[in-house]
């Protein structure tokens, strides 16, 4: 009896394929023993001797609707204003290559000056504005520091003598400011809260 043919052998399944391992991004690597710089703190200044400029006498912004009804420029047209300008004026042929109905080169030029200045205005004034602010701040947390301490020798000052506060009325007022704020929220909390109360029961 002839032998059956051994069933034919399966071939090795082929091993599969790692994926690649995710790179992890770790940022910016700062080496051993070392710290990541940081800003320097800002620091207090005294104020300037001259103020800054304030608007002619009948000055009144623009309000929403009014600021929102101008023409803005496109970010390429205000860089690109002054060196219109300087093309324009230096055309010796703008007259003949616009039509008379043309504005006139230096109309042209004034304008966009004009324009290129007062962005570069308020570019200022905003960084002085940030400036001042930041001034400020410092100025009346020192401040502040140094009154506290002096409210600590007030207090004792006035156990011994009963006429501090009448002789120093106006520093009176200003140690015990943020006391009588407190005490005045408590107050507005407070009657609030009762009215919300009364309010509930009449409901």
């Amino acid at each position: 009896m002839p032998k059956k043919p051994s069933p034919a052998k399966k071939a090795p399944a082929a091993p599969k394929k790692k994926a690649p391992a995710k790179k992890i991004s770790l940022g910016a690597v700062v080496p051993r023993g070392s710290t990541a710089a940081t800003p320097p703190a800002p620091s207090l200044s005294p104020a300037p001797a001259a103020s800054a400029p304030t608007p002619p006498a009948g000055f009144v912004a623009l309000d929403r609707a009014a600021s929102s009804a101008l023409s803005k420029p496109a970010p390429i047209q205000v860089a690109s204003g002054p060196s219109v300008a300087a093309e324009v004026l230096a055309s010796a042929t703008y007259a003949q290559d616009f039509s008379s109905s043309a504005p006139a080169a230096a109309s042209v030029a004034g304008v966009l000056t004009t324009a290129e200045s007062w962005t570069t205005e308020e570019a200022s004034a905003d960084a002085w504005a940030r400036y001042v602010s930041t001034q400020k701040q410092l100025a009346w947390s020192a401040a502040l520091s140094v009154s506290e301490k002096l409210r600590v020798e007030y207090v004792h000052a006035v156990l011994h003598d009963a006429t501090i506060p009448s002789r120093y009325p106006e520093l009176a007022r200003f140690l015990g400011a943020k006391s009588a704020q407190a005490a005045h929220s408590a107050q507005v909390a407070k009657a609030a809260k009762k009215k919300a109360a009364k309010a509930k029961v009449g409901a």
